[in-house]
C-alpha cells in the first residue's frame, strides 16, 4: 500500500515539473527579444485614445490644409465632358494631438503613420504613410488620378483652349467653411494631346444661406490647350482642297458635263468628312465647332451648285423660246444661294465674344448642385424624406430622419450641435432603385459622412449614380424625347414600419451645359402598393423624367446632307434622259446613302418597331436611286440600239400611266408606229422636237 502511495506521489510530482517547465519554456519563446524603441512607444503614446474620426481643431476653429501638386499627364475625354488629371498630391496640416517633446522622447523627431490611423483630409485610407514630427506637423504625399466634369468649349476645334475646374473641399462641411486649401507650388510635364498652360488656385469662403456647398472650396483651375499639330494635314488641308474644288466647278462651262461630275465628288467629300467628325467630336454639345459649320456650308453650296448645273444643262438642251422664269434667274444669279446661307446662321450668339466667355463661366460657378438650398424639416421618427436632384447620370439623393439614440446636450460639449460620422456606424434604410439595370449591384451611394445634431436629426447628402432601364422610342431621333422612370424604395421594409415621403420637388441643376440630354421635365409621385408575396403595403417614390436631346452638331452632320443628298436625287431626274452623268450621279449618290446607312447602323440600337424616320428617308432614298438607275440605263439602250420594231404597248401604257406622277405629263411623251420613233412635244414650253429610237 505504501510503495503504491508513493508510486502515485512521483507520478504526481513529475506531472508539476513537467507541466511547469513547459511553461517556463514557452514564456521564454514568446517574450520578445528585442527591447521596444522610442519610437514604439511614442507611437504606442500619441494613438492611444486618438479617435481618426474627430477633426485635429476645436468645432470653432479653423483647419488649415496646405497642398503641392505635380502633373504629369492630362486627359480630356470630349465625348463624357471629363477632365482626368495624374500626376502627385502633397498635403500638409497640424494635428496638436499628435505633438511631443524630442527630449522626453528619446529625440525622435519624426514618425511615419499609416493614414488610416490618423484623421485626414482626404477619404483614401490605403495611401502611402504619413509622416508626422514633433510639432504636430502632418505630410505625405499621394498619387494622383482624379476626374472631374467640364464644360468643353467646341467654337474654336481643333485649334481651342479649354478652361477646366477641379474642386477640392470636404463633402459634409455645410455649416461652414471648417477646412481651408492652399497651393505651395506645383509643377506641370508636358503632355502629347494636350499643354497646359497656366494653373491656379482659387478659394471660395463666402458664407450664404443661398449658396450652395459645392460652392464652397477650393478650385484648381487648369488652362490647356490642344496640340492640333496633326489636324493641320488631317483636316485644315483638305479643307482648303475643299474650297479649290468649289472654287473651279464655277469655272467649268455651264453645259460641261465634268461640272455635274465635279460636284457630286464635292458633296460625297463633304458628307464623308461631316461623318468623320463624329469620331472626334462629341455628338452632345450646344456649340458647333466653326470646322463642322465650315464644312457644311460647302455642302449647301456644292448642292446648289449641283442643281443649277442641272438646271443650266436642262436649258441649254431644250430649245426654249420662252422666258426663264423669275425664280429660275435668281438661282442663276446665285441671289437664291445667298439668301438660303445667309439664314443658316448657328444659333451661338458669343462665338470669340471674350464677355460672352466670361459670363458663360459664371453660369457654370452657379450651376453647381445644390444640398442644403431645400432642407428637409423635422419629420417623426422613421419617417423619410427623399430629395433627388438629376444630374446627368449622377443624382445628389438627400436622405434626413430623427434617431432618438442619438441626441446629447450641446451645453455639456462645448455648444457642440453637429458632429460627422462615418455612415457604416448608423442606421441607414435600404433604399434602392427598383428598376435598376445593374443586376445585384445595388451599391448606388458613395460613402461620405453623415451628419448628425444634437436633437437626434441625422442628415446623409451622398453622390449617387443609378442606371435605369428605360424603353426607348427612336422614330423622331436625332429630335427625339425619351421618358423614362425611376423607382425608388426600400427593399425589405414595409410601409408599417418605414414611412418613405417626398421631402420637396426635384430641382434640375446641371454641372455641364455640354450634354447629350436636357432634363426637360420631372414628376414624382409617392405610391402605396401591395404585392402577392405581402400583406403588409410597400411604399415606393416613382420619378418620371423627360429628356430631350439636343444637339446642333445633329444638323451639320445628318441634317444638312440629307437635304443636299435630296436635292442631288431630285436633279438626276432633270437631266435629259439620253445624258451619261445621270449614271454617273446616281452612283456616287448611292454610295453617299450607303456610307451614311452604315453610319446610322453604328450609331443607333437596334430597336424593333421604333426605326428613326431619317433612317428611313435615306433608305427610301437608296430605293429611289437604284430604280433611277435602273431607268436610265434603259432608256440609253433604247436610245443607242438599232431596233426594227415600235416599241411594246406595254412600255407604252406603263410611261402613261407613270408619267404623272414623275412629273411628265400625257403630252409630253407621244409614240409613232412608224419606225422606233418617239416623238417629244411640250404644249407648256412650246418646243418640239424628235429623236430617233434605233
Amino acid at each position: 500500500m505504501a510503495q503504491t502511495v508513493r508510486k502515485y506521489m512521483c507520478v504526481a510530482l513529475f506531472v508539476l515539473v513537467t507541466v511547469a517547465f513547459g511553461q517556463v519554456v514557452a514564456q521564454s519563446e514568446g517574450a520578445a527579444v528585442w527591447a521596444p524603441t522610442w519610437a514604439d512607444t511614442l507611437k504606442k503614446d500619441l494613438l492611444k485614445g486618438y479617435d481618426p474620426s474627430i477633426r485635429p481643431s476645436q468645432h470653432y476653429n479653423v483647419t488649415t490644409v496646405e497642398t503641392g501638386i505635380t502633373i504629369t499627364h492630362v486627359e480630356i475625354n470630349e465625348i463624357k465632358s471629363t477632365l482626368s488629371v495624374y500626376g502627385w498630391m502633397k498635403f500638409k496640416w497640424y494635428d496638436a494631438r499628435l505633438a511631443w517633446e524630442p527630449q522626453l522622447n528619446g529625440n525622435v523627431t519624426q514618425l511615419f503613420l499609416n493614414q488610416s490611423a490618423i484623421w485626414q483630409p482626404t477619404l483614401d485610407e490605403k495611401g502611402p504613410l504619413v509622416k508626422v514630427t514633433s510639432n504636430g506637423l502632418l505630410e505625405y504625399t499621394n498619387a494622383l488620378q482624379q476626374q472631374s466634369k467640364c464644360t468643353i468649349q467646341w467654337q474654336r476645334w481643333p485649334f481651342d483652349t479649354q478652361q477646366c475646374r477641379m474642386l477640392f473641399s470636404p463633402w459634409a462641411e455645410v455649416d461652414g467653411m471648417e477646412i481651408h486649401v492652399k497651393m505651395l507650388k506645383y509643377e506641370i510635364a508636358q503632355g502629347t494631346m494636350w499643354t497646359v498652360m497656366n494653373m491656379t488656385l482659387e478659394t471660395h469662403t463666402a458664407i450664404d444661406v443661398h449658396e450652395t456647398p459645392l460652392h464652397r472650396g477650393t478650385h484648381l483651375v487648369v488652362e490647356l490647350k490642344r496640340n492640333s499639330g496633326i489636324y493641320r494635314s488631317t483636316i485644315t488641308a483638305p479643307a482648303c482642297v475643299l474650297i479649290l474644288m468649289n472654287l473651279l466647278s464655277f469655272w467649268l462651262p455651264p453645259n460641261c458635263g465634268e461640272k455635274l461630275i465635279l460636284n457630286a465628288i464635292n458633296v460625297l467629300i463633304t458628307c464623308m468628312f461631316l461623318i468623320h467628325f463624329n469620331e472626334y467630336l462629341s455628338y452632345y454639345t450646344t456649340s458647333t465647332p466653326t470646322v463642322v459649320l465650315f464644312f457644311g456650308q460647302s455642302l449647301y453650296l456644292s448642292g446648289f451648285c449641283l442643281l443649277m448645273t442641272v438646271v443650266l444643262e436642262c436649258v441649254v438642251k431644250s430649245n426654249s423660246k420662252k422666258p426663264l422664269h423669275p425664280a429660275l434667274k435668281k438661282l442663276i444669279t446665285f441671289e437664291l444661294i445667298a439668301m438660303i446661307i445667309s439664314t443658316n446662321k448657328t444659333d451661338e450668339k458669343c462665338l470669340g465674344d471674350e464677355m460672352c466667355e466670361t459670363l458663360q463661366d459664371e453660369q457654370e460657378v452657379e450651376e453647381a448642385p445644390s444640398s442644403t438650398r431645400h432642407r428637409p424639416t423635422d419629420t417623426p421618427e422613421q419617417d423619410w424624406l427623399l430629395f433627388v436632384t438629376l444630374l446627368e447620370r449622377i443624382v445628389f439623393a438627400l436622405y434626413s430622419w430623427n434617431d432618438p439614440k442619438l441626441t446629447w446636450n450641446p451645453a455639456s460639449y462645448g455648444n457642440l450641435n453637429v458632429v460627422r460620422w462615418d455612415p457604416t456606424i448608423v442606421w441607414r434604410p435600404d433604399v434602392v432603385l427598383y428598376n435598376n439595370a445593374g443586376g445585384s449591384d445595388q451599391h448606388h451611394y458613395g460613402d461620405t459622412n453623415v451628419l448628425v445634431y444634437s436633437e437626434g436629426k441625422v442628415l446623409w447628402v451622398p453622390p449617387t449614380e443609378y442606371h435605369a432601364f428605360c424603353e426607348l422610342n427612336m422614330r423622331m431621333w436625332p429630335f427625339d424625347y425619351q421618358k423614362c422612370i425611376m423607382k425608388i424604395g426600400s427593399w425589405t421594409f414595409d410601409g408599417y414600419m418605414l414611412n418613405l415621403t417626398i421631402g420637396s420637388e426635384p430641382q434640375i441643376e446641371t454641372l455641364v451645359s455640354n450634354s447629350e440630354w436636357k432634363i426637360a421635365k420631372i414628376a414624382v409621385e409617392r405610391n402605396t402598393r401591395y404585392y402577392p408575396c405581402c400583406t403588409e403595403p410597400y411604399i415606393d417614390i416613382t420619378y418620371n423624367v423627360t429628356l430631350q436631346r439636343q444637339s446642333d452638331t445633329h444638323r451639320a452632320i445628318v441634317i444638312v446632307p440629307a437635304l443636299v443628298i435630296m436635292i442631288l436625287a431630285l436633279s438626276v431626274f432633270w437631266l435629259p434622259l439620253d445624258a451619261g452623268e445621270r449614271i454617273i450621279t446616281n452612283g456616287i449618290l448611292a454610295l453617299m446613302v450607303t456610307i451614311y446607312l452604315v453610319y446610322f447602323a453604328q450609331q443607333l440600337p437596334a430597336i424593333s418597331g421604333h426605326t428613326p424616320l431619317i433612317v428611313i428617308f435615306f433608305s427610301n432614298t437608296l430605293l429611289l436611286t437604284a430604280f433611277s438607275t435602273i431607268i436610265c440605263v434603259i432608256v440609253m439602250n433604247l436610245s443607242k440600239a438599232k431596233h426594227q420594231q415600235s416599241l411594246p404597248g406595254l412600255l407604252k401604257r406603263l410611261a402613261g400611266c407613270v408619267g404623272p406622277f414623275v412629273g411628265v405629263g400625257k403630252k409630253h411623251f407621244s409614240f409613232s408606229d412608224k419606225g422606233n420613233v418617239a416623238l417629244e412635244s411640250s404644249v407648256d414650253h412650246e418646243w418640239t422636237s424628235s429623236v430617233k429610237v434605233g
